[in-house]
């Protein structure tokens, strides 16, 4: 369950982003899911430290949020969005998908490891 959660949190934003473009032939919030993406994957990646997990990934987590919501709100100023409140909602949307996606990829990993 945990990892078909993962799955569909991760497609959301893309998919958010391909009916957008494909309705309104918009590629601007396809751009910002990708952007947001990358970053909070790469955050989510950086070398886990052996002490203190836990409070580690919470705020890898939060890192991540918050670096993908800036990184999806530069993209999409940069792709001409000027409305900051929409850039902003969208942003955070993305973002949070993204990050819960990898929480619940990381909750069926350790449970497939422990089973």
């Amino acid at each position: 369950m945990t990892r078909l959660l993962s799955i569909l949190f991760g497609l959301a934003p893309l998919v958010f982003g391909a009916v957008r473009a494909l309705r309104a032939n918009d590629l601007r919030v396809l751009w910002m899911a990708i952007a947001s993406g990358i970053v909070v994957a790469a955050v989510v990646m950086l070398r886990r430290s052996a002490a203190n997990r836990s409070s580690m990934a919470l705020g890898r987590a939060l890192l991540a949020l918050l670096l993908g919501i800036i990184a999806a709100s530069i993209t999409g100023y940069a792709c001409g969005a000027r409305a900051w409140f929409g850039i902003l909602g969208v942003s955070v949307v993305h973002s949070f998908c993204w990050v819960l996606s990898f929480i619940f990829g990381a909750v069926a990993r350790q449970r497939a490891r422990t089973a």
